[in-house]
């Protein structure tokens, strides 16, 4: 679903990104709905803020209000 939600030149190769997940101040969220991956979110949680880096929903879901739904619940946080 990375891959191919994003243009090349946003995203972090392999090695890179698994270098950032090693930072605690990075995370990744795999949004599921019933056991069926919908989404990813990355993020950096900075103290004062939080910066969203990627956030992608499934392509076959787009459109449905997913999106809407998943930064409602994520600025609960």
């Amino acid at each position: 679903m990375y891959s191919t939600s994003f243009p090349l030149f946003e995203q972090r190769n392999l090695e890179d990104q698994v270098l950032a997940l090693q930072d605690e101040k990075y995370y990744c969220m795999a949004l599921c709905e019933s056991e069926s991956l919908i989404g990813l979110l990355f993020y950096w949680d900075l103290g004062e803020f939080v910066y969203i880096e990627h956030f992608a929903i499934s392509s076959n879901l787009r459109g449905k209000s997913y999106g809407s739904k998943v930064i409602k619940e994520f600025c609960k946080i």
